[in-house]
């Protein structure tokens, strides 16, 4: 068992008085001395304690044949594997407060060597002075010439006793060489597997991986995947990132010889299940008593997502902001889309009387209940498939195009020559998605045409050959837009809803034909030409579909935008006007304030003249109506940068009934977001395949050739089945 933190402490604060120089001649002494102390250590050379650490006073030379390298004392320091600690140095200079002398505790023998308590960097000591010391730059703790030196050994060896073995990699790092990692784990007990030591001996205290890490870690991923019938692609996502990070956190403490098995580490399924089932019961608690408050008070939204690869599989969440002002996008239910209508339900009533709600969806067939607006990234896709079908010929079939691409794309990784990084979801409501799927991959084969040496695979260049490169490079330019357009909304943790209107007139100029180029005689610019025309008709024909009241009402909270210049008629500036002062409830303010004058006018009583012109002189529009002091009022530059900002300081200030309203209509997402899943990752009978055959090959080594034939098939649908198990935990990434 390793020495714990509070012995080196306490061993650390022991100062020994002795410190005299040991010469050839006392080498006889020494070894009697080691003799008798052989018989005091015990079994487990790990487990030593102060008991067995007598200092014998004696100091070896340089070139003893008794210390082992100085790379093993080293890392036996920063380790803590317990062999080496570091004691008080008698020293008239204040530097000794600092650094400590190595004490060889299985001898008692002191080495010439001393180290900086805090980083544990290594000095040869001389006898020459302490010069090397003076002239150390601590990464950690205090150095010589830092002006923080303390005169107490007790504020030394805190220094050293507060630092944790997880920040030395910050600071000098060493490595052990192989002869002398054989040596050091001939007098230090192994690690329980080979293949663990070999990995520690190679890369101890390294801030970066090495290529042996990478292999051996390859090497460990394979045999998981072939053990478990997984697929590959399951190590590239950020839950398994983060499980392997706190894996290796948890190894740099459990470094001792005698630490549990990495088995015991690992819970239990039905532990697992259970600590998955009390999370979620008390998340969805907290989020269903605050969905309710905020239901109460300025409205939330739903949005209907989905799964990527899984077209009937939806997912509910809920949008807001709260008090606090900070968005919130959570997930609040999974279902399949026939039991989705019925879970809303639920969840709505669970929410309690909401003063204003709103669903968004993509294609939700018969839908029928609350108020409910379109994804944005829905709507243009369609329109997209639209125009392309419309404008499709022998020589410009973009579907055939795409097809195309991806099979390019399958052949350059298939020969393993590139490998398409976060590729975007194939699909959008059962379409090709054109918006990210389609851009990128053109994006992509054009960069790995260009880049890469494809001229020597004849099967590639055949793909290759078979494209209108030309053609291919206007679609991309075609669709960059739509893509730039799209990825504004496509982003979850930030308010976009009022962007909707001045970023769909925006793409209607993109493609505006007043200053279009003379068409030339070449068949791709005049079929683009067509191609823009018809986009800038399709998108004016569908702004009435798709810009909804809601669109204007967020358009006019953007305090740059308030005033709703070009992008509305005067017609649709008057009623978004009239639809806002109708929720935050100015009229219905100034009715009851009109009732109240005139029935104290009918009370029999005179008029009073004097108050009532002076109440004529008063400017009722800005007193009364907030949206009209709103609309008149001035702000900075800076104020009106970030709009949550400034609703959430100058504008909840000011007009606390519109703030109540931008609370509600800012948090609406402008498109659905998309969720990835591992799980839903098949294997393929390939893959299947050779996991089966590197499986029944471990089976074999393990049973010591006894071949394991029973092989569970089953695990493999396991993997693609057990998003059903998932969903309903809610624990969809």
């Amino acid at each position: 068992m390793r020495l714990s933190r509070l012995h080196d402490i306490s061993a650390m604060n022991t100062v020994r008085s002795c410190d005299g120089n040991f010469t050839e001649e006392t080498n006889g002494l020494l070894s009697d001395a080691q003799n008798v102390i052989k018989h005091q250590v015990p079994n487990d050379p790990s487990g030593l304690s102060t008991a067995y650490c007598r200092d014998t006073g004696v100091t070896l030379p340089l070139n003893s044949h008794l210390m082992p390298p100085k790379s093993v004392i080293q890392d036996d320091i920063r380790m803590k594997l317990g062999r080496f600690e570091l004691v008080k140095k008698k020293g008239r200079s204040e530097v000794w407060n600092l650094f400590g002398q190595v004490l060889d505790t299985i001898t008692g023998a002191r080495l010439p060597y001393v180290a900086c308590y805090a980083c544990k960097v290594l000095y040869t000591d001389t006898g020459g002075g302490t010069g090397n010391m003076t002239r150390h730059r601590c990464p950690i703790g205090s150095s010589y010439k830092d002006g923080n030196i303390n005169t107490s050994t007790e504020t030394a060896n805190d220094t050293s006793g507060q630092q944790s073995f997880e920040t030395l990699t910050s600071g000098y790092v060493s490595q052990l060489s192989p002869d002398t990692s054989a040596a050091y784990r001939r007098e230090s007990p192994a690690p329980p597997l080979i293949s663990h030591t070999s990995l520690t001996a190679q890369s101890s205290f390294e801030t970066s991986f090495s290529d042996y890490d990478r292999r051996i870690f390859c090497n460990a991923i394979m045999r998981c995947c072939a053990t478990d019938l997984l697929p590959p692609a399951i190590f590239q996502g950020e839950g398994m990132h983060n499980v392997i990070e706190t894996a290796i956190s948890i190894g740099r403490r459990c470094r001792c010889a005698d630490r549990q098995a990495v088995s015991t580490l690992i819970p239990e399924i039905s532990t697992l299940s259970q600590v998955i089932e009390a999370n979620t019961a008390m998340v969805l608690s907290e989020l269903t008593a605050e969905v309710g408050q905020i239901a109460r008070t300025s409205g939330f939204s739903f949005s209907i997502e989905r799964v990527a690869n899984e077209d009937d599989i939806a997912v509910i969440s809920a949008n807001y902001i709260t008090v606090e002002w900070k968005y919130k996008h959570r997930v609040v239910n999974v279902d399949t889309l026939e039991k989705m209508k019925t879970g809303l339900g639920t969840i709505i009533r669970e929410a309690g009387e909401s003063k204003r709600l709103l669903c968004v969806t993509e294609n939700i067939p018969n839908w029928s209940g609350q108020a409910h607006l379109y994804c944005i990234c829905y709507t243009l896709n369609n329109l997209i498939h639209e125009i392309f079908e419309d404008l499709c010929d022998q020589k410009h079939d973009v579907f055939t195009i795409f097809t195309e691409c991806q099979k390019i794309v399958a052949a350059i990784e298939k020969l393993g020559l590139d490998h398409w990084i976060d590729r975007p979801v194939e699909k959008r409501g059962g379409r090709l998605d054109y918006l990210f799927y389609g851009y990128e991959m053109l994006k992509y084969v054009k960069d790995c045409v260009q880049n890469l040496s494809i001229s020597q695979y004849p099967d590639i260049m055949v793909l290759v050959q078979s494209v209108d490169w030309s053609v291919t490079d206007e679609i991309r330019k075609y669709l960059e837009p739509f893509h730039i357009m799209a990825s504004i909304f496509n982003n979850k943790s930030a308010v976009s809803f009022h962007m909707v209107q001045p970023e769909w007139f925006a793409l209607i100029h993109e493609f505006s034909s007043d200053d279009e180029d003379a068409v030339s005689s070449n068949d791709t610019s005049a079929w683009v030409c067509a191609l823009r025309r018809k986009t800038e008709s399709v998108l004016r024909s569908a702004t009435e579909s798709v810009i909804m009241p809601e669109h204007r009402m967020a358009t006019v909270l953007n305090p740059r935008l308030k005033h709703l210049p070009v992008i509305c008629s005067n017609e649709e500036r008057s009623e978004t006007y009239s639809r806002i002062r109708k929720l935050i409830g100015i009229s219905e303010m100034k009715t009851l304030k009109s009732e109240e004058r005139s029935a104290g006018t009918n009370d029999g009583e005179p008029p009073k003249k004097r108050i009532s012109f002076l109440s004529s002189l008063e400017d009722h529009a800005i007193i009364d109506d907030e949206l009209e002091c709103y609309l008149r009022s001035q702000y900075p530059a800076l104020q009106t940068k970030d709009v949550l900002q400034f609703w959430s300081t100058v504008g909840q200030a000011q007009f606390p009934h519109l703030s109540l309203l931008a609370r509600f209509l800012l948090s609406i997402p402008a498109a659905c977001v998309v969720h990835k899943s591992q799980n839903v990752l098949k294997l393929t009978p390939e893959h299947l395949s050779s996991l089966l055959l590197l499986r029944s090959s471990y089976a074999q080594i393990t049973s010591n050739g006894q071949s394991n034939q029973t092989t569970d098939i089953n695990v493999s649908s396991n993997t693609g089945a057990s998003l059903s198990k998932i969903v309903n935990t809610h624990n969809i990434a």
